[in-house]
């Protein structure tokens, strides 16, 4: 069984973004850029409508040949990454649970009555 590698987001989009626009280049040559056609940014280059579809399946394609290899992006949902979110979350309920009772009893009370059994407290 082989290990998962999770690498950070920003640095596993890099990799996968600078192979594909390395690929996209060596296909298209001086096909592959122009100039934006949006108002106000026409001295920014960007891919051609053709080199950047082309672009975009093969960051798919990088993308699910590094997962294939186990390679993943840290946004890939490690257990590290959502435990630290869950806890997080839960500290701020908490946190709200611990004002409505201190200072809105009834509101806290008018909830409670709400809650299905097994989820009520106090």
């Amino acid at each position: 069984m082989k290990n998962k590698i999770y690498i950070d987001n920003s640095r596993f989009m890099e990799l996968v973004s600078d192979l594909a626009t390395q690929i996209t280049e060596m296909n298209y040559g001086a096909e592959t850029y122009g100039q934006s056609s949006e108002v106000g940014q026409e001295h920014v280059m960007m891919f051609q409508e053709e080199a950047q579809d082309y672009f975009n399946e093969k960051y798919d394609e990088y993308e699910g040949l590094f997962n294939n290899f186990e390679v993943y992006s840290s946004n890939e949902g490690t257990p590290k990454k959502q435990s630290d979110v869950i806890k997080e979350l839960w500290s701020e309920l908490q946190t709200l649970k611990r004002i409505l009772i201190d200072e809105y009893p009834l509101q806290w009370r008018d909830i409670q009555t709400k809650l299905p059994p097994c989820v009520q407290q106090e």
